[in-house]
């Protein structure tokens, strides 16, 4: 099941000292209810000047003069559904996209976040020892396993993937976590063929991580393979 989805943009050209640009992200963003706040006195980096949540609390977003960062939590009536989730956080990341866009914000750096619950897999320890990493500590047993790997995708993206066990908050029971974090850093990295990077990058992303299934995971988990 998918726990949540996040959105993370890094901004140029944010001024949200501007009242009138306050205003049209309020305006472009008419589901979210914001609180205001005065700029510090020493400026601290990834300090948010608004923070909103939608009606219902599953949306939240926090925004400063260099970052926007929106999180959709998923209740049990969308977390088995991987269609469903994807349409929500397309709607509510393309809510976003159009504020920013409507006070001339420039877009830098964007990753999507996922994160995803497998209840299937009550011993998770075990399961990445012998399936995905073959760590063994022989007659020992074997607490706990983090697994990280990241690779580059169609040249401009980097996708990201954590393992590592978990509780269901709803049943306390183990379960195997997996993150996917899918982000175009790679696009301002690469010094063989720079390019400027837009507002597209972050449609792409979304493209990307829609094409990662239940199944896929579920292979990833049981052969070590991520096929994508």
């Amino acid at each position: 099941m998918i726990v949540n989805m996040q959105c993370s943009i890094t901004l140029k050209n944010l001024d949200l000292d501007d009242k009138e640009a306050r205003r049209k992200i309020e305006d472009a963003l008419p589901d979210f209810r914001f609180d205001v706040f005065a700029p510090p006195v020493v400026p601290l980096r990834g300090l948010p000047r608004m923070i909103g949540s939608s009606e219902y609390g599953h949306a939240s977003l926090r925004l400063g003069d260099t970052f926007a960062h929106l999180i959709m939590q998923y209740d049990e009536n969308y977390q088995d559904d991987w269609n469903k989730c994807f349409d929500y956080a397309h709607k509510r990341i393309g809510e976003l996209r159009e504020a920013l866009q409507s006070v001339e914000a420039t877009f830098q750096f964007g990753g999507i976040v996922i994160q995803y619950v497998m209840d299937d897999f009550p011993e998770p320890v075990t399961t990445l020892s012998e399936s995905v990493s073959k760590v063994s500590v022989g007659e020992r047993k074997l607490t706990h396993l983090q697994i990280k790997f990241s690779f580059p995708y169609r040249e401009n993206y980097y996708i990201n993937v954590e393992m590592e066990p978990v509780q269901n908050e709803a049943t306390s029971a183990n379960a195997l976590g997996i993150t996917i974090d899918v982000n175009n850093r790679l696009a301002k990295q690469r010094s063989d063929a720079p390019r400027v990077v837009d507002w597209d990058d972050l449609v792409k992303i979304e493209e990307i991580l829609s094409g990662i299934k239940s199944s896929t995971l579920h292979q990833l988990v049981e052969k070590g393979e991520f096929a994508i």
